[in-house]
């Protein structure tokens, strides 16, 4: 595309008339009309360098492999421009940033619902999900700001959960009134769509953490680890008979504390990828009487309230507790915390390979007879949807 080009679509993109951005920069209209109809329009021109600014574009032209031109390599000198050209300006940063609070409020909704879907159900932690899509680091970031960092950092913390929240409240909801039945009954089918999520997740890891992972292969420790702990806590749930804690509506003191200790130990496996806070819950026996307490609550039956209050208590003291330990990990100790991340969503794949046993009623784990390569090649597809979409929302 053209120097022209880029200028016309990005004017009609930012809604301003030619007549507009010729009163804005003191020119007749016909003057606009050639600027954007010349093919070979010189890109250093100064007129055209005032377009750049005035209709705020974010443009570097190329020309034999050298930088013409870069919005941000100056200041805009706003003193220099009209009244007209002022208003140009600043309208079309107002739209920019109205544009860019929609496409960050889609994004973390999007993100948040992903999240809430992987939590909901055994097999997958929501860590992992915004490990892949790259908001892992924000995401513990913020949490940990918002028990500890000071009042701006709380405000930015809020301000990212808050986002994120409302994606991963409709999921969690959507998923405890709907996919939870459909997890039971479509459990193959389920189990091969996230068994997709992770083996196509890994390369893009792997990708995207490549510095922190080349040349540093005695940190493979780390993942044989991450591995190991999966698969330890996969096959303790499905080799043992789960705990069986009975009707949680009537506490005792005991059971009380037992709920909170599940809690705060859950949301730990839910913010690390690899392992799921619902194969937690259901090796703990919680799995089915929490999510029935949800669903109970969203249908106004208030019975189930303070076990699931006394169950939030644990998760936010998990919080608080575990993701400074992470944050640190991560910000020391890079390396060898990735690896040991990359183990343990290799671990998931045992862990939902197993998804099937752990079911109230127990089925056969997943097979070659059981699988569902539809389901499959769905989640792959989702995965790299998720992707492309992140990539499309950065670049605009």
């Amino acid at each position: 595309m053209n120097v022209n080009e880029i200028i016309m679509n990005k004017r009609i993109e930012r809604g301003v008339s030619r007549k507009e951005l010729a009163e804005g920069l003191g020119v007749s209209e016909s003057t606009i009309y050639r600027i954007e109809t010349n093919p070979n329009l010189n890109p250093n021109n100064k007129l055209v360098k005032r377009i750049y600014d005035i209709l705020r574009m974010n443009v570097t032209i190329i020309v034999d492999d050298a930088p013409i031109y870069d919005e941000h390599a100056h200041e805009i000198d706003f003193e220099s421009y009209s009244p007209t050209s002022k208003s140009i300006i600043f309208k079309t940063i107002a739209k920019e940033e109205k544009m860019k609070k929609l496409k960050e409020y889609i994004m973390r909704f999007i993100q948040g619902f992903c999240m809430a879907m992987a939590d909901s159900v055994p097999g997958v932690s929501g860590g992992t999900i915004a490990f892949l899509l790259e908001f892992y680091d924000d995401f513990i970031n913020s949490l940990d700001d918002l028990f500890k960092g000071n009042l701006q950092q709380k405000k930015k913390a809020l301000s990212f959960l808050v986002k994120l929240g409302i994606g991963w409240v409709v999921g969690f909801l959507l998923c405890a009134t709907i996919l939870v039945s459909l997890f039971d009954k479509k459990i193959y089918s389920m189990s091969s769509l996230f068994l997709g999520f992770i083996i196509f997740a890994i390369p893009i890891v792997v990708a995207e953490e490549k510095k922190v992972l080349k040349g540093k292969y005695k940190n493979i420790l780390f993942l044989i680890l991450g591995i190991a702990l999966v698969v330890v806590i996969s096959s303790l749930n499905s080799s043992t008979n789960l705990i069986k804690v009975g009707n949680i509506t009537h506490l005792t003191i005991p059971l009380a504390i037992y709920i909170f200790l599940a809690g705060m130990i859950a949301i730990s496996a839910m913010i690390l990828p690899g392992i799921s806070g619902s194969t937690l819950l259901l090796i703990f026996g919680l799995y089915i009487p929490i999510m029935t307490g949800i669903k109970e609550t969203i249908h106004l039956n208030f019975s189930y309230l303070p076990a699931l209050i006394i169950f939030g208590l644990g998760v936010i003291c998990g919080i608080i507790f575990f993701v400074g330990l992470i944050k640190k990990s991560l910000n020391k100790h890079r390396s060898e915390t990735v690896y040991a991340i990359l183990g343990m969503m290799l671990g998931s794949l045992y862990a939902i390979v197993m998804g099937p046993t752990t079911l109230d009623k127990p089925l056969p784990c997943l097979s070659i007879h059981t699988f569902s390569i539809i389901s499959f090649i769905i989640g792959a597809i989702v995965i790299f949807g998720l992707q492309g979409l992140k990539k499309l929302m950065e670049s605009k």
